[in-house]
């Protein structure tokens, strides 16, 4: 896939000046007026939408004239889809851009950083450690920049290899593509950071160009490991059992397997781990020994004691195509939005 992305930073998003001031908010003198907001609407084809909280409407006498019904908001508060389609929330801004091309977002991110104001980002949702939030900031929203064109010849820069790529614009999202990337339009030194290397906002990539691959056929399937009883021996075995899973992870990814898992628990009363691996292009057989073979060693790592330690295989589902395995994935997922905890993620590699 092929990965072209027009990133749009240096000055608009971080202030070289030598004395570092606060961004403008509203309550300031020489925040822009509605004339200089109105100018800036002009400049780019009136993509400017004024927000309004999304759950004012259920305010007292509705100050801000918010036209959704309160009914449909408190109904709908703790769904991720309803938050996506408003561009004002989770990220608080005062004005959002409607962006639709790149030069709308050049020109309102110039007009925003020569006035000093805050700049958030937001293409559905948010960044998990809340850092795409910002009161009282201008929002480049890119939820309807969702072009994607496959191109079987494209040309490699600097180069006269050509390669199959899929060039998608900011609005969708298509996995941990980052180490697929065949081109970024970007400042030099952030390459590192646009691909993850980096902690926060350093620009807005407005479409990139990602190396395509022949759509495999998936195998899903994983296993839950729980402590048996409420022992401090089961407490500690879940413990061991998930140190050796993660030692194990790498010469699983070597011998083909990719996933996920998710751990819950503390250092007191033990953890619970659910984990998904998904196999491509193997066959059911050689996928299911592998895992037989991670099971095995997580039980001899831990005396094999299955008394206090319960390892369940999930059931494997074979998906001969990768597209019956993406829409097997998405339906019926979760929608919940708005969970009160903070958790931390780690990609892992050896």
């Amino acid at each position: 896939m092929r990965l072209l992305a027009l990133l749009l930073c240096s000055a608009a998003l971080a202030s070289s000046t030598a004395t570092r001031r606060c961004k403008l908010s509203p309550f300031d003198a020489t925040w822009p007026t509605d004339a200089e907001w109105a100018a800036l609407n002009d400049s780019i084809s009136g993509s400017l939408i004024k927000t309004r909280p999304a759950a004012s409407s259920c305010y007292k006498t509705n100050p801000f004239n918010a036209p959704l019904n309160c009914n449909i908001v408190e109904a709908n508060w703790t769904q991720s889809t309803f938050h996506a389609n408003f561009p004002e929330s989770i990220s608080s801004p005062f004005y959002v851009v409607n962006a639709t091309s790149d030069e709308q977002i050049a020109l309102a991110v110039k007009w925003a950083s020569e006035r000093n104001i805050r700049i958030v980002v937001k293409g559905t949702g948010h960044d998990l450690s809340g850092r795409s939030s910002g009161a009282h900031s201008l929002s480049i929203w890119t939820r309807h920049m969702q072009q994607v064109e496959f191109d079987p010849d494209w040309r490699v820069p600097g180069t006269n290899k050509t390669d199959n790529v899929l060039i998608a614009a900011s609005g969708l999202t298509y996995g941990e593509a980052v180490g697929h990337a065949l081109k970024y339009d970007h400042v030099i030194d952030l390459l590192w950071a646009i691909r993850g290397g980096g902690a926060g906002q350093y620009g807005i990539v407005t479409e990139y160009v990602l190396k395509a691959y022949p759509a495999p056929s998936v195998i899903e399937t994983g296993f839950t490991i729980s402590p048996r009883g409420n022992t401090t021996a089961a407490y500690g075995g879940t413990w061991n059992a998930f140190s050796e899973l993660l030692r194990l992870l790498p010469d699983l990814m070597d011998a083909g397997l990719a996933g996920a898992a998710v751990v819950q628990g503390n250092h007191k009363a033990g953890v619970s781990i659910s984990q998904g691996f998904y196999a491509f292009n193997k066959s059911k057989t050689d996928t299911e020994k592998l895992i037989q073979m991670t099971i095995d060693r997580i039980y001899t790592c831990t005396g094999n004691d299955s008394s206090i330690l319960s390892i369940v295989a999930s059931n494997t589902t074979v998906h001969p195509t990768y597209k019956g395995f993406f829409e097997a994935l998405n339906t019926g997922g979760s929608n919940q939005a708005g969970a009160c905890s903070m958790p931390p993620s780690r990609l892992l590699g050896r």
